[in-house]
């Protein structure tokens, strides 16, 4: 899922913050490798430049990551080839699709 500009109006499972703590813990952990290096960006000069590393986290059954509320500004969308993204997020989307042989 990709995050977007939406509300979602939902409430967390957590009780306590301490529970989510040990939650996002768990969920970051042990994550795949999508892409690591040099971004293609209008800011980018001779001397000076973006670099990133993508990585994936998978929730199958959404045990965890559907269990938190993402704010006012965000909620999880479908991904999906129309969706405007900006550089190259689309091309490491699509790689993650393609990892979890999704539809794309």
């Amino acid at each position: 899922a990709v995050v977007s500009t939406q509300s979602t109006g939902r409430r967390g499972k957590y009780s306590s913050g301490e529970e989510a703590s040990r939650a996002l813990t768990s969920m970051f952990t042990d994550g795949t490798l999508i892409y690591r290096g040099y971004v293609d960006d209008a800011k980018n000069t001779d001397n000076a430049w973006l670099e990133t590393i993508s990585l994936n986290f998978h929730d199958e059954h959404s045990k965890t990551y559907g269990s938190f509320q993402l704010g006012e500004d965000y909620t999880w969308v479908e991904a999906h080839y129309t969706l405007n993204l900006f550089c190259q997020h689309k091309d490491w989307l699509k790689d993650v699709v393609e990892l979890h042989r999704a539809h794309w």
